[in-house]
């Protein structure tokens, strides 16, 4: 199998790099400063270009039979924020005129409020360190839910993430949802190895197919 991988220098990015390339599967990814990937493996293509360019990406992107998206936003109560929807129009627009179909990206758990999030996303976080990212991240899920019909789209949504190893063990899922435990103040954590090695489970297994999960 071969994905095409955006947001790859970022730290879920550089898990999904190794995880990918430790099964076999050919890596081809595009990013702004090809420096920061140290990795060097015969199955890992890195081209230097832009996410927000769609044809940067529409050569590289065919004969891919995924993409995998771990873009992330800068967090601030005061910083703007656009990469989720920006990004995720160019390569919408670039798997179209590459012939791909299948996207998995990543988001969070809190981009919409709902009664089911936790106390503090909902009346702390989300209003203020995070809220730019969350409204940004929402407008992409809602861009993928009623623009992308002909994409076959998984959103995978963690909970707070954390810096730990891989834990080997399978997360808690709660399919369409917003969160998933029992925790009413914060809510669940899940590192980032741990949302990596998810997100390439998803590559084949059809129940993720056009949902959304929330993981911890």
């Amino acid at each position: 199998m071969k994905i095409f991988l955006v947001g790859s220098t970022g730290p879920t990015g550089l898990h999904l790099i190794d995880q990918a390339l430790a099964r076999g599967l050919e890596v081809i990814t595009v990013v702004r400063s090809p420096e920061k990937i140290t990795t060097k493996h015969e199955k890992l293509t890195v081209i230097e270009g832009s996410v927000l360019q769609d044809s940067v990406m529409v050569e590289p992107m065919r004969g891919c039979d995924a993409v995998v998206s771990a873009i992330g936003g800068k967090n601030g109560t005061f910083n703007p924020c656009s990469i989720y929807t920006a990004s995720g129009a160019a390569i919408v627009k670039a798997m179209r005129e590459a012939g791909v179909k299948r996207l998995i990206v990543c988001t969070a758990w809190a981009t919409k409020d709902h009664s089911e999030l936790p106390l503090l996303w909902r009346w702390v976080l989300r209003l203020t360190l995070i809220r730019n990212v969350l409204r940004d991240m929402a407008e992409f899920e809602d861009y993928l839910a009623l623009e992308c019909k002909d994409l076959t789209v998984t959103v995978v949504r963690p909970g707070v993430l954390t810096n730990e190893p891989a834990s080997g063990k399978k997360p808690e899922e709660a399919i369409d949802k917003y969160s998933v435990g029992n925790s009413w103040w914060i809510g669940g954590s899940i590192s980032r190895a741990d949302v990596a090695k998810f997100m390439l489970d998803c590559l084949d297994n059809p129940a993720y197919d056009n949902k959304s999960v929330a993981i911890i």
